[in-house]
């Protein structure tokens, strides 16, 4: 069984939440919890399987998936003059373990969006740019 596309998962959950986007008044709250949900959605822990531990391939790709997880998690919590720095870094970091995958980076880009505007908001074109670079950059170097 092969996974759906990430561009059909996105546009999925974008429908879902659509409605309820503009329900709200204050749309940059709703904006960025619809983020960080995306951000969660996307980066999801898969059902533990009682039993042993598995080693090898199995365990490369929970460490791989805990790693993405805690990097949205840091770049959606980035304080006000941290968050550019944060989000390069962390794409960047997470580019080294995965190079440019395209669920890392959508799932990198919704967590950039999930940051809270200290001024003017974040435009997802730049996120997107900013994440693709430091993703593309981190790959050269992979561990």
């Amino acid at each position: 069984m092969t996974a759906p596309s990430l561009p059909a998962i996105v546009r999925e959950y974008y429908d879902r939440v659509l409605s309820d986007i503009l329900a709200f008044r204050d749309r940059e709250e709703r904006r960025v919890q619809v983020y960080r949900e995306m951000a969660e959605y996307l980066t999801r822990r898969p059902k533990q399987k009682s039993g042993p531990r598995k080693e090898g391939a199995e365990a490369d790709e929970r460490y791989l998936a805990a790693a993405l997880r805690s990097a949205c998690e840091r770049i959606a919590g980035a304080a006000a003059g941290e968050q550019e720095r944060t989000l390069n870094a962390e794409s960047y970091g997470i580019g080294t373990l995965l190079g440019a995958d395209e669920r890392a980076e959508d799932a990198l880009v919704a967590a950039g969006m999930a940051m809270r505007a200290y001024g003017k908001p974040w435009r997802e074109r730049a996120v997107r740019a900013k994440v693709r670079r430091a993703l593309r950059d981190g790959a050269r170097r992979r561990r």
